[in-house]
């Protein structure tokens, strides 16, 4: 796997967290959806949520946290963080860059 297709697949794993949220809350709302499934939702965001949490605390961390877990948007973050918004899509990039160090390609797997 090349380093783009790493860099890719980090990229889905990390933003699937809004989908689980979505199917959680659906699943709060309604029991349409089995709860089997529900549970599969809490228990990927739970993994996500970990492995953004196990990263060294840094301004890249956050950055993860709030732009993928908390659903900021890049403009919200560069504020919450207390840069300019040019600046922010550097902070992304070495934000990914540092996770691909941590990440396990073979934790994509849904």
């Amino acid at each position: 796997m090349t380093q783009n297709e790493k860099m890719k697949t980090l990229i889905e794993y990390l933003e699937s967290y809004k989908l689980y949220r979505a199917m959680k809350e659906l699943r709060d709302k309604d029991d349409a959806e089995p709860l089997s499934e529900a549970e599969g939702a809490r228990r990927k965001m739970r993994e996500i949520r970990s492995f953004v949490t196990s990263m060294p605390d840094s301004r890249e961390k956050l950055f993860l946290y709030y732009h993928y877990i908390g659903g900021r948007s890049m403009e919200r973050c560069a504020e919450m963080l207390g840069v300019a918004e040019r600046s922010i899509y550097r902070i992304r990039l070495r934000a990914l860059k540092l996770a691909l160090c941590c990440f396990p390609c073979e934790r994509a797997a849904v």
